[in-house]
């Protein structure tokens, strides 16, 4: 029987049974086409064994399950007032098509949507205790987690039935304060109810707190990063961020989970690749490494980490290579293949451990500055290695030296070679196509070369035209273009149809300015 909103048992004559109980007015962070004052009953439950002499002892069992839930289902139309993002937007703009000199500062703003209207689903969620206890913060906090699941099931079978999408209920997407009862029965069947506020997260302070302005070194920092964006180790910031808001401002921990495990192999990968180029291994002989299927991530943590590195790469070892295994491989694992729904811990755990795996790479490579310098400063950054004691006169020398390649470019280039030959050993990527190559004429200390380029396919061959076969105008351009031609520059030229003397390689062995060799030994 329902009382106010609350579940509660009856007797043998009809009669409710009061029993502790909580009530939540929880607003879905989407509307729910379910019909207003639809009721949804749910009873959940902790199975436990209580045995006397191997046989079930009925006297000594717990209620056959925990809560009595009921769900009643409230929509409320309310007035469409624009989010303060767009309100400041729309005035900001405003105020800038005042004539010069006047003050753009907003002081308030109202809004004009008075007469547009949105849906917003409530779910009154009452939770009565059929243990009989009385509910303490711990517990009132676990029936708020069961009533969030309950929730969390409704949608889903909504979505199913319906093909709707919708963001599912969780703590970080709702309010950071929902209204909430509690009920009390006393001695005296006297009941008690008090209506107070609930406390979910603080993602509303976080983001209704202004952020304390850049330092000037800070700002110099944003500067690198901005042109850096596409530079080694940016996917894994990237998927390390997603990781982190999944989890602390949208609850969704199966994709916070998967994003960790992402951003794990990624950074793994791209240290690896990154020591690869800085001793100067070619990017097809890179790409054998990570093609071959005999040797997945746990394979060259032995192989290939180990002997550069040392420290402990072994997951069977206490350590962050075992916590990345535990953590986040296993459960990304079970999520992917079995369908496992991750809870706030497991992604709590997985996201620790990534952390861990991250400064334990950055620790061992820049205790090895003297053999990976460029990798050191990828990882670390100057005030990181500045921090570990590693900045070293080397170091600062190297990054002056005008002899160096352009290391952020140098690098990506050689990465995407490498994927590119990882690729084609999957069965997946781009062949060169001679009839949209294009004639270059590349210019050496020893004399011109001519030389098929396929940009779709990043691919180039060596080629012999026949400059007879030219009209006698272009061939006349030509030769004088062959005169003047310097060492290391190409030009392109507007003439299709000829086959390579030469198996296809990649670009960077043919062309000028598309290097990818830390020691310039690009031409091989």
């Amino acid at each position: 029987m329902t009382i106010n909103a609350f579940p509660f048992p009856v007797d043998a004559n009809g009669e409710a049974k009061p029993r502790p109980a909580l009530c939540w007015w929880v607003p879905l962070p989407d509307p729910i086409g379910l019909a207003d004052g639809m009721e949804l009953h749910f009873a959940t439950s902790k199975p436990q064994a209580h045995l006397l002499n191997g046989t079930p002892d009925s006297s000594k069992a717990p209620p056959a399950h925990e809560y009595d839930i009921t769900f009643l289902v409230q929509q409320v139309d309310v007035s469409w007032d624009q989010s303060p993002g767009e309100l400041a937007a729309f005035q900001m703009a405003k105020l800038e098509q005042k004539p010069t000199g006047e003050s753009v500062s907003v002081k308030k703003l109202g809004s004009h949507s008075e007469a547009l209207t949105r849906r917003i689903s409530i779910i009154r969620a009452a939770v009565s205790n059929a243990t009989g206890v009385e509910f303490d913060s711990d517990s009132i906090s676990s029936a708020f987690d069961t009533v969030i699941r309950q929730i969390r099931r409704v949608q889903a079978s909504y979505s199913l039935v319906s093909q709707w999408p919708m963001t599912f209920a969780a703590r970080e997407v709702l309010p950071m304060i929902i209204p909430f009862e509690t009920f009390s029965p006393d001695a005296e069947e006297n009941h008690e109810r008090n209506l107070s506020l609930y406390h979910l997260h603080t993602n509303g302070l976080e983001q209704a707190a202004t952020p304390e302005p850049l330092t000037d070194q800070q700002e110099q920092m944003l500067h690198i990063a901005i042109d850096r964006d596409h530079a080694a180790f940016a996917s894994y910031h990237r998927l390390r961020h997603d990781a982190l808001v999944s989890l602390h401002r949208r609850g969704d921990y199966r994709s916070s989970l998967l994003s960790s495990a992402s951003a794990a192999e990624v950074y793994l990968d791209e240290l690896l690749l990154h020591m690869m180029w800085e001793e100067g291994i070619r990017p097809e002989d890179a790409g054998e490494t990570f093609a071959d299927p005999r040797t997945g991530t746990i394979k060259r943590l032995k192989t290939e980490y180990v002997p550069r590195l040392h420290g402990i790469w072994n997951p069977t070892q206490s350590g962050p290579t075992q916590a990345w295994r535990d953590n986040i491989a296993r459960v990304r694992n079970r999520t992917i293949h079995a369908g496992h729904e991750p809870g706030i811990r497991e992604a709590e755990l997985a996201y620790e451990s990534l952390i861990d795996l991250e400064r334990h790479g950055a620790d061992l490579v820049a205790a090895r500055n003297s053999k990976y310098p460029r990798t050191a400063l990828a990882i670390c950054g100057e005030e990181g290695l500045r921090r570990r004691g590693k900045f070293t006169q080397r170091i600062q020398r190297l990054m002056q030296d005008p002899s160096e390649p352009r290391w952020v470019e140098t690098f990506v280039r050689w990465k995407s070679e490498t994927m590119r030959k990882r690729n084609r050993s999957d069965g997946f990527g781009e062949e060169p196509v001679v009839n949209r190559a294009s004639l270059l004429m590349v210019g050496h200390q020893e004399g011109p070369d001519w030389v098929l380029h396929d940009p779709v396919a990043a691919m180039a061959a060596r080629v012999t035209p026949d400059l007879s076969a030219f009209p006698e105008e272009q061939a006349t351009g030509i030769e004088s273009m062959l005169e003047n031609l310097h060492d290391g520059v190409a030009h392109i030229l507007d003439v299709h149809g000829f086959v390579p003397n030469e198996e296809w390689v990649g670009q960077h062995r043919r062309i000028p300015g598309l290097g990818t060799m830390v020691n310039w030994e690009d031409f091989y």
